[in-house]
């Protein structure tokens, strides 16, 4: 029975050493700054370290001084992706850390091409004449104060009153059939 019992503490005994021997291992960490092309700093930028043999991740992101900090890694092989709105990934592979190591890796951005698209219409010019013309719906000739006289809008009127430069008074036309 006295056997049984050694044997089951020095097991005990054993597990707990094991997990506090654990504990003990030395972490290691990555950190650095992000900065655009311009060397300005990136403000909220993602910076993912991927165990490259568990596949692993930690992410964090940039401080208001562009400065991540990845802290408690395992040593091992990683790959570091940073990413922010507008910019290009940047990436570095097969960084090796070591144990109880503080490796500074720091990251310059490109801006990323912009897709924008900008449609201008604009009316089509003729030019063929110098004359400058615009045509204009029923509801705009409707809605014009153009003065009414027998009946009629007087649009001649209208624009020789209200166009600088224009002269004139009324329509007069030749006689078709004299």
């Amino acid at each position: 029975m006295k056997t049984r019992a050694c044997q089951t503490l020095v097991a005990a005994a054993w597990l707990f050493c094991a997990g506090a021997a654990h504990a003990q291992v030395a972490r290691s960490q990555f950190n650095g700054t992000v900065t655009d092309s311009a060397g300005g700093v990136l403000v909220g930028a993602t910076v993912v370290a991927t165990n490259v043999e568990t596949n692993v991740e930690s992410k964090t992101t940039t401080t208001d001084a562009g400065i991540y900090v990845i802290p408690y890694l395992p040593n091992g092989v990683y790959k570091l992706r940073v990413t922010a709105a507008g910019f290009r990934t940047a990436e570095a592979a097969q960084v090796t850390l070591r144990a109880a190591q503080t490796l500074t890796l720091d990251f310059k951005l490109d801006v990323d091409t912009i897709a924008e698209a900008l449609t201008v219409s604009a009316p089509i010019i003729e030019t063929s004449t110098a004359e400058i013309g615009h045509y204009v719906t029923t509801k705009e000739y409707q809605t014009w104060p153009i003065a009414v006289g027998d009946g009629q809008r007087q649009v001649q009127q209208f624009i020789f009153s209200s166009l600088p430069g224009s002269t004139g008074s009324t329509f007069e036309g030749a006689n078709c059939c004299t």
